[in-house]
């Protein structure tokens, strides 16, 4: 069975749906043996993806991802992405998905016009196609470029191409939901996953500038989405009470940090906001391990990878109902993070006075990740779906 995932771009600045779609094909092709004791009609599972670049992406894509189980052995198909019309034509990603013979498509994302035309090309080819809307579809996020978006839809007929996936994958039964109300009826849910051996726990190791300070931690795009501007506001609450406690933002720039370090001047913690950039290897990891707080007050997710490492190194977690993981709060696992400032000021005072309690809140998001969100489980169900989706 020949998957071929296919994703824009696996530069690690796009956020987590790069690093979804490698895992996802990581894991599947180390799966082989797996597969092949499902009893399929087509013995065990070849699994790579293919990904625009640019000229500058590859070492980059290396440098973040080259941890993973399996990356130097991955079949990886990079396509040139430089021009605007390699974006809308797609016919260097064509040529190139034609010379491997895929027996299923696996599509990340929905608004890229190259996953449209590989979409269009698969079915005049008869080949299946699964498709990955990573959350965009979700409420908060079809707020944004609505005229655009609906054009897309119903006037260039993306949305009847969604409709003719083998299936699509939803990250949680929330966004099943999501997807069913807007017609989507061929539905299946498999969550982000994560390899346990990508903790580095990282001994002796601080964040650096921060040795011995206790820090409050958000990790992922500097985005408007991920409902920042709210999370320092907060902490400009607290900071008085708690004068040796920092708060680092760490990741991409999408707009959003000189905004926020013009807030931090004004509330007067410029020394106490951290910009760090993207934390990567043991860096990454000796944050989230040493991290009084991991916070992500997001107003739109899928099921995020930063939750999930987060988890794996115990970290305490604190994040918003819209991260849509409602199972940890049930579990212990995590503390809901209140959208209004003072509230979510209180919840942030409860985890820095109570260590213990947030110790306690760690070990069982360790545990929960390790037993539901490791990707070799995960990897095993979507294969049996890829199979029925063939047999059809």
């Amino acid at each position: 069975m020949r998957i071929r995932h296919v994703i824009a771009s696996l530069n690690p600045r796009m956020g987590g749906l790069p690093k979804s779609a490698l895992s996802m094909a990581l894991a599947q092709s180390l799966a082989q043996s797996l597969a092949q004791s499902l009893a399929q009609s087509r013995a065990g599972v070849d699994a790579g993806i293919c990904y625009g670049i640019r000229e500058e992406d590859e070492l980059e894509i290396t440098r973040h991802f080259q941890d993973l189980p399996g990356f130097g052995d991955l079949r990886r198909i990079p396509v040139n992405h430089d021009r605007v019309s390699d974006r809308w034509n797609a016919k260097t990603f064509l040529h190139a998905l034609a010379g491997e013979h895929p027996d299923l498509l696996h599509l990340h994302g929905l608004w890229e016009p190259v996953l449209w035309r590989v979409q269009s090309w698969a079915l005049q080819n008869k080949i299946p196609y699964v498709i990955s809307p990573h959350s965009m579809l979700h409420p908060w996020q079809n707020q944004h470029h609505r005229p655009e978006k609906f054009i897309l839809k119903k006037f260039l007929g993306w949305e009847r191409g969604w409709r003719r996936a083998a299936w699509v994958h939803a990250l949680s039964e929330e966004e099943r939901e999501h997807l069913q109300r807007q017609g989507l009826s061929r539905v299946r849910v498999f969550p982000n996953g994560i390899f346990p051996e990508e903790d580095l726990e990282p001994v002796g190791e601080e964040l650096q500038g921060l040795a011995g300070r206790p820090f409050l931690l958000f990790l992922g795009r500097l985005d408007r989405v991920k409902g920042l501007p709210a999370l320092l506001e907060a902490f400009g609450c607290i900071a008085e009470a708690h004068p040796n406690l920092f708060l680092v933002l760490a990741g991409p720039d999408y707009g959003m940090r000189d905004a926020l370090a013009r807030r931090a001047d004004e509330l007067g913690l410029t020394s106490r906001v951290v910009f760090p950039g993207v934390l990567r290897g043991r860096e990454k990891w000796a944050a989230l391990h040493h991290t009084v707080c991991f916070c992500l007050p997001s107003l739109s997710e899928g099921c995020s990878l930063a939750v999930l490492e987060a988890g794996l190194a115990g970290a305490p977690i604190a994040m918003s109902a819209a991260c849509d993981l409602h199972e940890w709060f049930t579990e212990g696992a995590a503390v809901r993070l209140p959208g209004e400032v003072d509230a979510m000021a209180e919840t942030l005072v409860s985890l820095a006075e109570y260590p213990q309690e947030g110790a306690v809140m760690g070990r069982k998001a360790r545990a929960l990740v390790r037993e539901r969100y490791a990707w070799t489980a995960v990897a095993q169900g979507q294969i049996a779906a890829y199979s029925e989706a063939l047999n059809q």
